[in-house]
Parts: structure tokens; sequence; C-alpha cells
């Protein structure tokens, strides 16, 4: 076995630098890479998260308006009974005869109001 010389001891130390600095470079490189990246798949999170939470907001609000469309529709229903059931009634009085307009004005009205306490 050689005996180990000042040269070799500071050729081995230089190689262990050497690697060491290797390894620390490279790291740093990746971690500017990442650095780099970093702010982008954050705003890519940010952006899939707020896009999910709209999307449930404007289910919500969908299910909203087509219960507020369908109270709408009842609405109109009811009122077009009740036009109906006036123009009957004002038709009677006016002519003092339309006995028939108030029947089936009448029948109307009932038809809607037993279809409303059926759960139509």
């Amino acid at each position: 076995m050689d005996a180990l010389t000042f040269d070799a001891l500071k050729t081995a130390a230089l190689t262990l630098l050497a690697v060491f600095g290797a390894v620390a470079t490279i790291s740093k490189g990746l971690e500017a890479i990442r650095g780099f990246r970093k702010p982008r798949v954050e705003l890519d999170e940010n952006t899939a998260r707020t896009l999910a939470e709209h999307q449930r907001m404007f289910d919500n609000d969908k299910r909203r308006l087509d219960g507020h469309e369908m109270q709408l529709g009842e609405l109109r229903k009811l009122s077009q009974v009740q036009c109906v059931a006036m123009k009957a009634l004002l038709s009677h009085e006016i002519n003092g005869n339309s006995v028939d307009k108030l029947r089936t004005a009448n029948d109307q009205l009932d038809t809607y109001l037993i279809g409303i306490g059926v759960g139509k």
C-alpha cells in the first residue's frame, strides 16, 4: 500500500468538494425550475377551485330558477282561471242571463283549485 501523501489527500478533497458542488448546483437549479413553475401550478389549482365553486353556484341558481319558473307557470294558470271567472261574472251582471258562462267558469275554477289540492 502506498503511503498517503499530501497530493493524494488534496486530490481526494478536491474531488469530494467538486461532487458536493455539483450536487448543490443541480439542487439549486431544480429548485429554481420548481420556483418558476410554482406560481403557474398554484394559479391552475386556484382556477380549478374557483371554477368548481362557480359551477356549484350555477347549479344551485338553476334549481332555484327552475322552481321560480314552475311557480310562475302556476300563477299564470291561476290568473287565467280568475280572469275567466271575472269575465263570466261581468257578462252575467251586464246581460243578466249568462248562467251557462257562470257554470263553465265555476267548473274551471273548481278544476284548477282541486288540481292544486292534489299537488299537481
